[in-house]
């Protein structure tokens, strides 16, 4: 059976100690555990700040239930650092990586930048050059240490173009620094591009009409017209239209507008070897949202003969 790996991000309002029984008994062989801002009460399902107690009884839930862990993603930036300096940002990164040693996660999902362009006044080579430092530091700690970094292609981020994913991974090279490859409908040129450095997959659904309405809200709030924000978005008024009415709906994997097809062959072709990993989104009914994306993914890597 393929390599399949469910990430807690759907499963945000769960305790982690019932997220791992879930995705077991769906089939999923791993879990991706995302290290920031999920889980009630506490505000996150695993951290490395966690009392070493706790993290040894979900180590044992991992073992009882057979679910290894894919990946561990904690949340940071290193060109808009949220934990006072860069250097904190990197030291973060790195607690996240002995974490991942600790769990036996073979790779860590990190963010470039949370930005989406690079701030006016300020270089392509200046800005790339601040977020390799100390990202290449981070690299060098975590390659003796077995585990791989990749940076997330977040749509909307500046990390979700080709162009500026190859720059950084010119910027840093190495065989420990890759990509995560989050799906949406622009990852086409990732794909073709940077298909044999990724080294983890957000696989997630979408549509476009979806999409429009987040970036529109997002820019209507900052301040912009309707006529501004149909020009930085390149669509109609009435597309606009039709997007500030679109009502939040569940589209499970395969239902939607993502060519998944053509991203995974494409990563079959180049010899992907890591785990295929569903990202749900749903906190209606994440097990359902699960279990919709794993028969699906089941069925198209059987159908596309990966093994």
């Amino acid at each position: 059976m393929a390599k399949l790996s469910c990430s807690n991000y759907g499963y945000r309002e769960w305790r982690l100690r019932e997220v791992i029984p879930s995705i077991a008994k769906i089939g999923y062989g791993a879990i991706e555990i995302v290290t920031h801002g999920l889980g009630w009460p506490t505000g996150f399902h695993l951290n490395p700040d966690f009392d070493q107690g706790y993290v040894r009884k979900m180590m044992e839930l991992l073992e009882a239930h057979r679910v290894k862990v894919s990946c561990i993603s904690p949340g940071n930036d290193f060109f808009r650092p949220t934990r006072g300096s860069v250097d904190e940002e990197a030291r973060h990164v790195n607690r996240n990586v002995d974490l991942a040693v600790k769990v036996g996660a073979p790779c860590l999902r990190i963010q470039a930048t949370t930005l989406r362009d690079i701030p006016a006044g300020l270089s392509r080579e200046r800005f790339i050059t601040t977020i390799a430092e100390p990202l290449g530091r981070c690299v060098d700690y975590a390659k003796p240490r077995g585990v791989k970094l990749a940076i997330e292609t977040h749509v909307g981020f500046w990390a979700a173009v080709a162009e500026n994913m190859a720059d950084i991974l010119r910027a840093v090279e190495s065989d420990h620094l890759g990509i995560c490859l989050h799906t949406d409908m622009g990852s086409g040129p990732l794909v073709k591009a940077l298909s044999s450095k990724v080294f983890h997959t957000h696989l997630s659904e979408s549509l476009k009409v979806e999409r429009t309405a987040w970036e529109a809200k997002r820019l209507m709030a900052e301040g912009l017209t309707e006529a501004a924000v149909t020009a930085r978005l390149g669509i109609t008024r009435k597309e606009l239209a039709e997007a500030l009415a679109w009502k939040p709906r569940e589209v499970y994997l395969g239902e939607g507008e993502i060519d998944f097809r053509g991203i995974l062959s494409g990563l079959r072709d180049a010899g992907y070897a890591g785990w295929w990993n569903f990202e749900g989104h749903s906190t209606v009914d994440p097990e359902k949202d699960a279990a919709m994306g794993f028969r699906y993914l089941i069925s198209l890597l059987k159908e596309l003969g990966v093994p």
